[in-house]
């Protein structure tokens, strides 16, 4: 497999960050020549040194940079890096971003497009030279073993789902949220029916409703996603009261789940700012998709 080549450059402008790293150990081992660089775009980009990357856990999408390894190990240590000459640019990208064709010896370089508002969120100095694969094949690990307990209120029969399929969205959630949560959607309202063990669990659920302003009526009216900040509504405070010791959140995420265009639930995840990420929604977006299939099935 063939691999995209980070520009050097990009450390000038966004040194390597240990908190950054840290925040994803879970998913593989890293050292002085294999570390998460950056979040973009729903992905994390990886870089590493020598023919092949490490190995990290399939949970997360990863996009695998190749890079000198003097030149990681300087940015890795905190030092600045003195970055080779570059090869001129095929097309001037915005913001910074360019793309070069493969430094190997091929017969026609070809030029690769990038849309302005992908380019204008990718940091300047993250300069790719393309190879033919940059999406790395990524390692299935074993399956973890669950530590999160999952709690349960009376399901209908349109919101089924096993506790092991649940069991593994909400592990999956864990990347990125404290909390998660699935509610079914009825009429004009919503209740949770499943949740992990870090909530703290009401004795009589109040059904959240969608007829004033909150995130839930946000997502209910619009179809799409609710990610961000949590603002005061009396829909939001009762159910935060309930549900999380009257503790508001810093961040919010609520993903519709549909099947044939019909709304019939929520995957709610909460957490701190680092929940933000569009990383974090793309995920857990993607859950949601999951929920809805294995609902159809």
């Amino acid at each position: 497999m063939s691999f995209a080549v980070l520009d050097p450059s990009f450390f000038a402008q966004n040194p390597f960050d240990p908190a950054f790293a840290k925040k994803w150990e879970r998913i593989g081992k890293w050292h002085e020549h294999f570390f998460p660089i950056y979040e973009w775009d729903g992905m994390v980009y990886v870089a590493f040194s020598g023919d092949q990357p490490g190995k990290v856990k399939k949970v997360i999408p990863v996009v695998f940079v190749q890079c000198d390894a003097e030149t990681l190990a300087r940015a890795f240590r905190g030092e600045k890096s003195e970055s080779p000459s570059q090869p001129a640019a095929l097309q001037a990208a915005p913001d910074g971003l360019e793309l070069f064709s493969s430094p190997e010896p091929v017969e026609e370089k070809t030029e690769v497009s990038v849309s302005t508002q992908m380019a204008s969120e990718m940091p300047d100095g993250l300069s790719l030279q393309t190879q033919p694969s940059i999406f790395a094949e990524l390692e299935a690990p074993p399956a973890p073993k669950s530590t999160a307990r999952i709690e349960r209120t009376a399901t209908s029969p349109s919101m089924t789902l096993s506790s092991h399929d649940i069991e593994d969205i909400f592990q999956k959630m864990t990347f990125h949220f404290s909390k998660a949560m699935l509610l079914r959607v009825d009429g004009d309202q919503a209740l949770p029916v499943k949740w992990s063990g870090t909530f703290v669990v009401p004795k009589n659920p109040t059904p959240v409703t969608f007829e004033t302003p909150s995130p839930f009526r946000i997502a209910f009216k619009t179809q799409k996603p609710f990610h961000g900040k949590v603002h005061a509504s009396p829909v939001g405070d009762m159910f935060f009261n309930e549900w999380n010791a009257g503790s508001v959140p810093d961040h919010l995420t609520i993903v519709p789940i549909l099947q044939e265009e019909r709304l019939i639930g929520f995957l709610l995840g909460m957490g701190n700012h680092e929940s933000s990420t569009r990383l974090a929604l793309a995920a857990t977006e993607k859950l949601a998709r999951t929920a809805s299939t294995l609902l159809a099935a």
